[in-house]
């Protein structure tokens, strides 16, 4: 992200010099752009900031004048003081408007939704198959062969054409739709297999969706519930993956992602 192309304009926008017209559709761009929003945010912090550091440091300028003489004249000495405490502001204003885009861009690099569960993903061990009949099974090798390869498509297809799916297959099938970006269908399926009194199973659905869950990009109390569930049993296969992942939501990098 490279908020600066932004900033001429989100100026115009807050000191109120754009017409009503050009506002709404400021407005309607900023609901509609990701990236002008997290600038606007960026730039209306970094001038809070800056409001703060002034009126605490002009506060405390006041204070060292009262307990001077209050008769005595003003010396050129305390103006230019005043003005080397404003220069030295605006530099650490700008300062904190650098650290502020590092911050921006190093959280929605590792600490948006998808990062998150691309970065805690990994892909599902294909030797074990109990697919049951020479067809199924014939179908999920194709399958394997093809998500080895990247062709989640084609392994979705082959998977869907088994008219009796076994759990392999259908947590194949959802990792499949997983890495092709159908975290919806995903969940669906990892879901399903959360609820199998096979503990090799379920706790493959319960993570698994989990991260589907957190791919959707969406506030959602059953994968907050999923995850504590699975925070809370330290014998769960994926326990500290969990635990990870609960550290990375509630880490103060996520304040600066949308």
């Amino acid at each position: 992200m490279n908020p600066e192309k932004y900033y001429d304009r989100i100026e115009h926008y807050l000191s109120g010099n754009m017409s009503e017209e050009e506002r709404t559709q400021f407005d309607q761009d900023s609901r509609q752009n990701p990236e002008l929003q997290q600038a606007l945010d960026l730039f209306q912090f970094s001038q809070e900031a800056i409001e703060v550091e002034i009126e605490n440091d002009l506060r405390s300028q006041m204070k060292e004048w009262q307990a001077e003489d209050s008769t005595s004249k003003a010396s050129p000495l305390k103006v230019v003081s005043l003005r080397r405490r404003i220069l030295s502001i605006a530099a650490a204003a700008c300062v904190l408007l650098l650290l502020g885009t590092v911050a921006l861009n190093h959280s929605n690099n590792h600490y948006t939704n998808e990062a998150l569960a691309l970065a805690l993903y990994s892909s599902p061990d294909l030797s074990t198959n109990r697919s049951g009949s020479p067809t199924a099974t014939e179908a999920y090798n194709a399958a394997a062969t093809a998500f080895r390869n990247g062709d989640f498509s084609l392994a979705i297809s082959q998977l869907s054409n088994i008219s009796d799916p076994s759990n392999d297959a259908l947590y194949l099938l959802g990792h499949s739709y997983l890495r092709n970006r159908e975290a919806s269908k995903a969940a669906d399926l990892f879901r399903q297999l959360s609820q199998s009194p096979d503990s090799r199973i379920n706790e493959k659905g319960e993570w698994h969706l989990v991260l589907a869950l957190l791919e959707l990009g969406q506030d959602s109390s059953e994968r907050d519930e999923l995850l504590a569930k699975i925070q809370a049993d330290p014998g769960h296969s994926f326990h500290a993956q969990a635990t990870q992942l609960q550290d990375s939501l509630n880490s103060i990098w996520r304040k600066f992602t949308r």
